[in-house]
C-alpha cells in the first residue's frame, strides 16, 4: 500500500469553512479524519483574528492525532 497515495489531506475551502464555522463544527469534522493531514498554509489567519486582534485563538480545537498540521 502506498501511504502517500492513501493520505487524506484536509485543505481547501470545505475544510476551512468547517474550521471557521465554530470549533464544535470543526471538531465534529476533524474527528472523522484522525489520521489526516491538515494544511492551512495558504490561509492568512490575521484576517480572522479575535476581537482583541491579538491573533486567532485555537484553544479547544481538535486536530488529527497522527497527521501533520501546517499553518
Amino acid at each position: 500500500m502506498d501511504n502517500q497515495k492513501d493520505k487524506i489531506v484536509l485543505t481547501g475551502e470545505d475544510a476551512f469553512e468547517n474550521f471557521l464555522a465554530v470549533k464544535e463544527v470543526w471538531n465534529a469534522y476533524a474527528v472523522q479524519y484522525l489520521e489526516a493531514e491538515v494544511d492551512f498554509s495558504d490561509v492568512d489567519f490575521s484576517q480572522y483574528g479575535t476581537v482583541d486582534h491579538i491573533g486567532y485563538d485555537f484553544s479547544g480545537y481538535l486536530f488529527p492525532k497522527k497527521g501533520d498540521v501546517f499553518f
